[in-house]
């Protein structure tokens, strides 16, 4: 809870210093407008930085990652993080289209509601707990089978979209205030720290399990899993 609250401070902070700033603020709309510029070619170079190879490089840089799988885990990231800033910039935009740009109290609402109590559970939730699980699984679908028939997906994904709820409600809520060009810039700041601190509490949850080298254990939930959109948001 601790950690999840200093996230849903520091996104609350940042919107603070936006609309508070007059300097911040005409930092943030130059970021809003290489945004504009760029479209989605902006959502996946920037979601691919904070959320795979910074998150990735740091777990190296702390002995965290599997280094017997770790070219083909770098090649995951970027491509699983490619197209997950495509996809939340898309969604973003039909969020937009479908209840508009304010920042009200009713359209930040709705958006919500859609965000996690339908694209949450029913897309993002099932395949990133299915790709991760397929990480975890050293990248075998045949060593995923007795995890899932330990715990089936769908347990899975709900366990992973009740746990994201505590974080991720307030969090999108924060997100969707701000104007539509810079709702993906700071969803990405989160994204990055959200995967680091996943990364850090596994660490502790495996630090009694037998490790990667010496057997594929059955993993029970993928770490980063945990997060959004993982909610990609």
């Amino acid at each position: 809870m601790v950690p999840g609250l200093l996230l849903q401070f520091l996104a609350l902070a940042l919107v603070v210093t936006y609309f508070g700033s007059d300097k911040a603020r005409a930092w943030f709309d130059t970021i809003g407008a290489l945004k504009y510029r760029l479209g989605y070619l902006f959502s996946a170079l920037s979601t691919l930085v904070f959320g795979g190879i910074i998150p990735f490089f740091v777990l190296l840089a702390t002995g965290r990652a599997d280094k017997t799988t770790l070219g083909r885990t770098l090649v995951f990231y970027i491509l699983f993080w490619t197209w997950k800033g495509v996809e939340v910039d898309a969604f973003y935009r039909l969020q937009a289209i479908a209840f508009g740009n304010g920042t009200g109290v009713a359209v930040i609402a709705k958006k919500i509601v859609v965000d996690q109590l339908l694209y949450n559970p029913l897309w993002a939730g099932p395949t990133q707990v299915w790709f991760f699980l397929w990480k975890e699984c050293r990248f075998s679908r045949v060593a995923m089978r007795p995890c899932f028939a330990e715990q089936s997906l769908w347990r899975r994904v709900v366990i992973v979209v009740v746990s994201s709820w505590i974080v991720w409600v307030p969090t999108v809520a924060i997100i969707y205030a701000l104007p539509s060009s810079l709702q993906v810039p700071l969803f990405n700041i989160i994204i990055c720290f959200w995967s680091l601190l996943l990364s850090s509490l596994s660490k502790r949850e495996d630090s009694g399990r037998p490790s990667a080298g010496s057997q594929i254990s059955k993993p029970t939930l993928p770490n980063e899993t945990l997060g959004p959109k993982m909610n990609a948001q």
